[in-house]
C-alpha cells in the first residue's frame, strides 16, 4: 500500500523540509520500502512466534529463506515487479488512478538503460526457465519436476505475451 501511494503522489517523500517527487520521490521511497519491509516482517514473524510458538517462525524461515534466495538471484526484476504489482492493486480501487500511476511509471522504467536492463533480465529469465523445464521434460521427470516443469512453461508463456503486449 505504501509503494502504491508512494507512485501515485498520494504518499509524498518528504526529507526535513524538501518534499521528493517524480522519479526521484520514486527511487527513494523504493528504496526506504525495500529496506523497510524485510524489518518488519521479521519484527511480525518474532512477535508471532513469541505469542503461538517456535513452530511458527520455523515454518515461516521455510517460506522465506527460498524467497530471499529468489529475489536476490534477479535483483533486477525484483523493483520492477513491485511497481507492476502495485499498479495493478491501484486498478482495484479505480481504472483511471491505475492509468494514471502507469503513465508515471512509464516515465521510470522506458528509460533506454532501464528497459534495457529489464528486456535483458526478462530475456535471461525465459531462457534458463525453458531450458530447464526442457531438460526436465525431456528426462521423464517425476510427477512433482514435470508439475514445476509445466507451471514454469506457462509463466514464461504469460511472460512473453505481457512484455510484448506492452511492446507492440
Amino acid at each position: 500500500i505504501a509503494m502504491v501511494g508512494t507512485y501515485s503522489g498520494l504518499l509524498p517523500v518528504e526529507i526535513g523540509d524538501a518534499k521528493l517527487s517524480g522519479v526521484h520521490g520514486f527511487a527513494l521511497g523504493t528504496l526506504i520500502l525495500l529496506a523497510a519491509f524485510p524489518v518488519l516482517a521479521v519484527v511480525s514473524l518474532v512477535l508471532v512466534a513469541l505469542f503461538y510458538g517456535l513452530g511458527v517462525m520455523a515454518a515461516a524461515l521455510a517460506i522465506i529463506i527460498p524467497l530471499i534466495v529468489l529475489v536476490s538471484l534477479f535483483p533486477v526484476l525484483l523493483p520492477f515487479v513491485l511497481l507492476h504489482l502495485g499498479n495493478h492493486a491501484v486498478a482495484v480501487g479505480s481504472v483511471d488512478d491505475h492509468l494514471a500511476v502507469m503513465e508515471r511509471l512509464r516515465t521510470l522504467y522506458r528509460q533506454p538503460l532501464v528497459e534495457a536492463l529489464l528486456l535483458a533480465a526478462v530475456a535471461l529469465q525465459l531462457g534458463t526457465g525453458l531450458r530447464q523445464a526442457a531438460v526436465a521434460l525431456r528426462q521423464r521427470a517425476g510427477g512433482r519436476r514435470r508439475l514445476q516443469a509445466a507451471s514454469g512453461l506457462v509463466l514464461a508463456g504469460f511472460l512473453a505475451i505481457h512484455v510484448l503486449a506492452v511492446l507492440v
